[in-house]
């Protein structure tokens, strides 16, 4: 999700009230290493959110309706703090992972979130401490709108334990729809059809979103976008390939790449079209929440690439349809050729995360969105 879209499994919400907002724009940050305090300053007033998880530990905030304008920034350092890292996480969101070294925890019960002047939020990260011998648990924490703690949970005198399964999603999870397979045909998916365009003419650039140490959004089970992208993404590529389009692939193995150098693989590639593929989250205590979403960035031309994709996304799989929209996504508004991002579902989705999960499925949506870039490139509706 965009974006880089990161709510993990087994996490706990620390919810933190400011005063509505309509939109902001973060002007500055600073992590005091010093005073382990991340100072947030946007130009007006927002509504953070913030979750602590662990495995490695890190605090994630969220500062909803704002804007970054930036590709992602990380910054290292040397004491309990690993690194800290700022993102547009999706198109109204940006996010910021304080990220914890190995050996260090963040104590719950020590956290403070207090309002500074204006519209400035202070993250004490005092709490970062040595892991003790009886270790720390990852537990919610309330806080009123003074940044006081409202409740405090006693830290636990045993460590915390991984979980020894996989959670599984609610058993009232409604079942996606099998796919009938083609009667007489031994192509899979074949009633998806794939025209064809003259060999060479067209540059499609793939952009598998996320990868390396950013795993993007971790949803229902632990299934990572990273992963979900990367098949699919694959997928596209040889069956544009195969039908006459020469392919650039912004990544092909699980490395970490910033936003920047994918606009700029793209420009050199001189593409013909950019196409971001991800897959979207939102919270995992919204199961409901759940469908496919396609974005573009100002011309007509990238619109329409957004629509016919969306279209031929929804032909193929049975899933909600959340539209066609207008976003402000670094990777399709610095690209120059007409470009889309396709959110394929949301893995915190209780329908969704079922078909990103299902190989077969993932198929038929790699497919199905060949076929709308393909379309988008024969010029046809």
């Amino acid at each position: 999700m965009l974006n880089w879209r990161n709510l993990i499994l087994g996490l706990t919400p620390l919810l933190i009230y400011a005063s509505p907002a309509e939109a902001a724009k973060l002007e500055k940050w600073n992590f005091d290493a010093d005073q382990n305090r991340l100072e947030i300053t946007t130009d007006e007033a927002i509504k953070p959110t913030a979750v602590l998880i662990y495995n490695p530990y890190r605090l994630i905030v969220d500062l909803p309706n704002t804007q970054f304008g930036k590709p992602i920034v990380r910054r290292n350092f040397n004491q309990g703090v690993k690194q800290v890292r700022v993102a547009q996480f999706t198109s109204t969101t940006t996010r910021m992972v304080i990220e914890v070294k190995p050996g260090f925890v963040i104590d719950p019960t020590k956290i403070s979130v207090l309002p500074g002047n204006g519209n400035v939020w202070n993250v004490d990260l005092n709490c970062v401490v040595p892991l003790p011998k009886a270790g720390v648990s990852t537990v919610a924490l309330e806080v009123d709108s003074n940044g006081q703690v409202v409740t405090a949970p006693k830290p636990p005198v045993t460590p915390p334990k991984p979980p020894v399964t996989t959670p599984k999603p609610p058993v009232t999870v409604p079942q996606p729809p099998v796919t009938p397979k083609p009667p007489t045909s031994s192509v899979p998916n074949s009633d998806i059809v794939l025209p064809t365009v003259p060999a060479g003419r067209y540059t499609v650039v793939i952009d598998p979103g996320h990868g390396g140490f950013d795993p993007g959004a971790v949803g229902i089970a632990g299934v990572r976008e990273k992963d979900v992208v990367i098949d699919v993404s694959t997928r596209v590529a040889q069956h544009l390939r195969d039908s006459g389009a020469r392919v650039v692939m912004t990544r092909t193995t699980d490395i970490e790449l910033d936003l920047q150098p994918r606009v700029d693989i793209a420009e050199r590639a001189r593409g013909t079209v950019f196409v971001s593929i991800h897959a979207n989250a939102i919270s995992l205590s919204r199961p409901d929440v759940n469908g496919v979403e396609t974005f573009y960035y100002g011309s007509a031309n990238g619109k329409r690439l957004a629509d016919t994709i969306h279209r031929s996304f929804l032909n193929a799989i049975n899933i909600d349809d959340r539209r066609v929209r207008e976003a402000r996504f670094y990777v399709i508004r610095q690209t120059s050729m007409p470009a889309a991002l396709l959110e394929m579902g949301f893995l915190t989705g209780a329908k969704d995360t079922l078909l990103l999960r299902n190989p077969e499925t993932r198929k038929r949506m790699a497919r199905a969105t060949a076929q709308g870039i393909l379309r988008y490139l024969r010029n046809e509706r």
